[in-house]
């Protein structure tokens, strides 16, 4: 990571700032992209902390499991980057269920439209360069199977 300048937020930062942090990326314009900078270990290792991501704001709706994705928590300090495994829409409400890669179990609460940030579009590599996230089209074995069945009945 060479020639690559990181910006990292003062360490000891107050919790109305924090929060207004999150309300200031909640309310980007949809189509909006943006750097962030990964603070935890639960991506790892596809997102190691330190590692800088662009995030493009989207509706939720436009989100399928397996993308990677952006989103505020009040039981988080900053915005956290975990993998969608679910998506449900219940009534008139989309539900995205989330897991970090490395966590051993998926997030308690699931995200809704009024914490969703939006979508991680690329990570930076070890050259300097960004590069695009390859989510595979099928996510599980569970849903592999399920098509699978589906298609020999």
């Amino acid at each position: 990571m060479k020639n690559v300048k990181k910006l990292r937020a003062p360490i000891r930062q107050s919790k109305q700032n924090i929060k207004l942090t999150k309300e200031l990326l909640k309310r980007l314009p949809f189509g909006f992209i943006f750097t962030a900078e990964v603070t935890t270990s639960s991506m790892e290792p596809l997102l190691p902390v330190g590692c800088l991501v662009k995030v493009k704001r989207i509706r939720i709706a436009q989100v399928n499991a397996g993308e990677i994705v952006m989103f505020a928590n009040t039981n988080y300090r900053y915005p956290a980057v975990h993998r969608v495994i679910k998506k449900v829409k219940r009534n008139s409400r989309i539900l995205l269920f989330t897991k970090g890669d490395n966590a051993p179990q998926a997030d308690v609460y699931p995200i809704e439209q009024t914490n969703f940030i939006g979508i991680v579009v690329q990570k930076l590599n070890s050259q300097g360069e960004y590069e695009d996230l390859v989510i595979p089209k099928v996510y599980s074995w569970r849903s592999w199977l399920k098509r699978l069945f589906t298609f020999y009945k």
